[in-house]
C-alpha cells in the first residue's frame, strides 16, 4: 500500500461521515506524508483500493449539459438449469458534481435505468401487459401478466394430460379385470394409452401403481397433477379462491388403501378435473384467462391424440385396435369399426368433436380471440394453425407434430415470459 500510495484510495474500516475516502492522487507532497504517517500509526484501521477510472457522460443539470463521472451497474439472473445470463441494460450512476469521484447514491449521486438499443430491427411484439385484459366485473380492465398467461396455458395442458390418461386407463381396465397376466391386446392398448409407460415385462399391478401414483415418473397422473397444482398456485390473484381450492385438493392425492378401489379413485379425480373445467366456463368467452387455459387443453389433446395414433403398431390385432379407438374416440365399446377409414375419420372428420381437425379448428378460434399487433393481419400462431388444418384436411399426419411444436414456441415468443418453454416443464 505504501509503495503505491499515490495511486490508491484509502478507506477507514469504520466509515463515517467525518472520515470518508481519501484519494491519494489529489494530495500534495505534505498531504501524502501525513497520510503515510497515519497509516503507519494504525495500519489495521485502513484499507487500500486502486482508484477506479470512471467513464464520463453528459448529464442534464440546471437546464444545461454538464460532464459527470459515471459507472454502469449490470445484473445477471441465474437458474439451476441454464446457469447465469447477463440482463440487457442496467443501472447508470453519476456523481453529483464534475469533480466528484465518488459515484454513489449515498453521496448525492443520481441513478438512471439504462436500456440497450438493438443492432437490428426487432420483430414486432405485442404490448402484452396492456392488451391482455380480463373482462370480469371483479377484475375489470386489470392486466393479465404474461407470466399468468403462461401459467394458465400450462395448467390447462397438465389438466388435459391427467384427464385423458385417467379416462383411458379407467375405460380400458373396465373391459377386463386386472390379473397377474393380461391379454396381449389389452397390454398393447394400455401401452398406447399411457404413451409407452406400460411395459409388458412388468407386473400389471406394479405398472398401474407407477402410472397412477408415482410423482417422479414423467407422464404419470401424480406427476401431471403435481405440475397442475404448481402452476395453479402461481395464479393467486388471477383466479378465484374457489378455483384455487379445487386445484389445491388435486395436490392431496395419495395412494388409496385397500378400502378404496382404483376405479373409484380414478372416478373421483376425473370429477375434480371436470369440476375445474366447469369453473373456467364461468369466465366470458373472450376472457384471456379462459382462452389461454383452453388453448393449453386443446393443444395438449392434439399432441396426445397424435402420439396415440402414431404409436399404434402396424401389425396390431383387430381386437386391440378396436379397444384403442373405442376409448380414444369416446365411443361405446364395440361400436367402432376396424379399418383405415376409422383412423381417417379420427384425423380429418370435423363432425367428430375429438377428431384432430376439429381440435385444430377450436385452437384457431381461440387464437382469433387474442389481441393482434395489427387488427386485420393474422399472427404467426394462427398461420401455423391454418397449416396444420390444411394438412389434416388432406389426411396427412406428416409434419403435424413439428407444426404443433412450432405453434407452442410461437405462443411463448408472442405472449409468454420465456421465449421457449423451460426444459423441466416440457416433460
Amino acid at each position: 500500500v505504501l509503495a503505491d500510495l499515490p495511486k490508491l484510495v484509502l478507506k477507514n474500516i469504520y466509515p463515517s461521515p467525518e472520515q470518508g475516502r481519501i484519494f491519494a492522487s489529489q494530495l500534495d507532497a505534505d498531504g501524502l506524508a501525513e497520510l503515510r504517517q497515519r497509516v503507519l500509526a494504525q495500519p489495521a484501521q485502513w484499507v487500500g483500493q486502486e482508484e477506479f477510472q470512471h467513464s464520463l457522460t453528459p448529464a442534464w443539470r440546471d437546464q444545461r449539459l454538464v460532464m459527470r463521472h459515471m459507472v454502469l451497474r449490470t445484473f445477471a439472473c441465474g437458474n439451476p438449469i441454464n446457469g447465469y445470463r447477463v440482463m440487457p441494460g442496467g443501472l447508470t450512476r453519476f456523481g453529483a458534481s464534475d469533480d466528484e469521484l465518488v459515484v454513489s447514491n449515498q453521496d448525492g449521486g443520481i441513478s438512471k435505468d439504462t436500456w440497450i438499443l438493438s443492432s437490428e430491427p426487432e420483430r414486432e411484439r405485442l404490448n402484452r401487459e396492456a392488451v391482455l385484459s380480463v373482462g370480469t366485473s371483479s377484475l375489470a380492465n386489470a392486466p393479465l401478466p404474461a407470466a399468468a398467461a403462461e401459467n394458465l396455458f400450462w395448467a390447462g395442458r397438465y389438466q388435459e394430460r391427467a384427464l385423458v390418461l385417467i379416462r383411458r386407463l379407467r375405460d380400458l381396465l373396465a373391459l377386463e379385470p386386472l390379473e397377474d397376466s393380461i391379454p396381449l391386446e389389452l397390454s398393447q392398448a394400455l401401452s398406447c394409452a399411457s404413451g409407452g409407460l406400460w411395459k409388458q415385462e412388468k407386473q400389471p399391478r406394479e405398472q398401474l401403481a407407477s402410472i397412477v401414483f408415482d410423482p417422479h415418473q414423467p407422464g404419470s397422473i401424480a406427476f401431471d397433477l403435481h405440475w397442475l397444482v404448481w402452476n395453479g398456485r402461481c395464479l393467486r390473484g388471477v383466479i378465484s379462491g374457489e378455483i384455487l381450492g379445487v386445484i389445491q385438493r388435486l395436490g392431496e392425492v395419495v395412494e388409496p388403501n385397500g378400502g378404496l378401489e382404483l376405479g373409484r379413485h380414478l372416478d373421483t379425480l376425473s370429477m375434480q378435473l371436470r369440476a375445474l373445467s366447469s369453473l373456467y366456463a364461468d369466465w366470458s368467452i373472450d376472457d384471456p384467462r379462459r382462452v389461454f387455459s383452453c388453448l393449453g387443453q386443446r393443444s395438449e389433446w392434439l399432441q396426445l391424440a397424435l402420439g396415440f395414433l402414431q404409436s399404434i403398431p402396424p401389425q396390431i390385432s383387430s381386437d386391440a385396435l378396436r379397444l384403442i379407438l373405442d376409448v380414444d374416440q369416446g365411443a361405446p365399446p364395440g361400436l367402432v369399426q376396424i379399418g383405415d377409414d376409422v383412423i381417417r375419420q379420427a384425423v380429418e372428420d370435423a363432425r367428430r368433436p375429438r377428431s384432430l381437425a376439429s381440435t385444430v379448428e377450436a385452437i384457431l378460434q381461440l387464437l382469433e380471440r387474442l389481441p393482434r399487433q395489427r387488427a386485420q393481419v393474422r399472427g404467426r400462431p394462427e398461420a401455423i394453425a391454418l397449416r396444420m388444418l390444411s394438412s389434416l384436411a388432406l389426411g396427412n399426419l406428416d409434419g403435424v407434430s413439428e407444426m404443433l411444436m412450432e405453434l407452442h414456441s410461437s405462443l411463448h415468443e408472442t405472449y409468454f415470459v420465456a421465449p421457449v418453454a423451460p426444459s423441466w416443464l416440457q416433460n
